[in-house]
């Protein structure tokens, strides 16, 4: 969920700030397909149950897969931002089974009570890739899903997600706004905006790189 924002965010930030959706396509991406093999196998394992025995072995497997896709494309601008998110998160979930731990008081405050049947330790999240945990019981807890965001679209997320969101930001801006990802280039002076214009977001998608 914090990743969609983080792209619809993204995109409207760039747009505002005069960026362009057609710039998108001059993107040199790689290996993009990647990308909707990690997500196809979490959907798969997340709504299969026959192979939920497998879960965190394909959990840790499609991680692997964005982790070595963000390597691919690491010199387009917010990638490393992405890899450094997705690496806690992996992180975290392999040293926790093979899940993303959440506590129960989390998902209480959340409102998200109605997606898992028990409040106990050891349930799963209908629809997602997280198993509730105690505080106690969770390594590395301060990575796992302990921030919550409740109204309209309530969800839990970690400083991984954050990190990503940050990242997605970044990327989509930089991709809006110069012909070429490259971060390289896209600091030169024929790229710049006029003076005054969108440089505060500039400074911040520069130092976030």
């Amino acid at each position: 969920m914090i990743l969609i924002l983080a792209v619809v965010l993204g995109i409207l930030i760039a747009l505002v700030s005069g960026g362009s959706l057609s710039r998108l396509a001059t993107v040199p991406f790689k290996h993009g397909w990647l990308a909707f093999l990690a997500v196809g196998l979490q959907v798969v394992t997340v709504y299969t149950h026959s192979i939920q025995g497998m879960a965190p072995i394909l959990f840790s497997l499609s991680y692997a897969i964005l982790i070595g896709l963000v390597w691919i494309n690491r010199k387009l601008a917010g990638m490393l931002i992405v890899g450094l998110g997705l690496g806690l998160n992996t992180l975290v979930t392999v040293v926790n089974g093979g899940y993303m731990p959440v506590t129960k008081e989390a998902i209480w405050r959340a409102g998200l009570t109605h997606l898992t049947y028990e409040l106990e330790t050891g349930a799963r999240i209908l629809g997602a890739k997280d198993i509730i945990l105690s505080h106690s019981e969770t390594r590395l807890w301060f990575l796992s899903d302990i921030f919550v965001l409740r109204g309209p679209l309530p969800t839990v997320f970690s400083i991984g997600d954050i990190l990503l969101a940050l990242g997605v930001l970044v990327f989509f801006y930089r991709a809006m706004h110069t012909h070429s990802m490259h971060t390289h280039r896209i600091r030169t002076h024929s790229m710049r905006p006029e003076a005054g214009e969108n440089s505060q977001f500039d400074k911040i998608a520069s130092m976030a790189e």
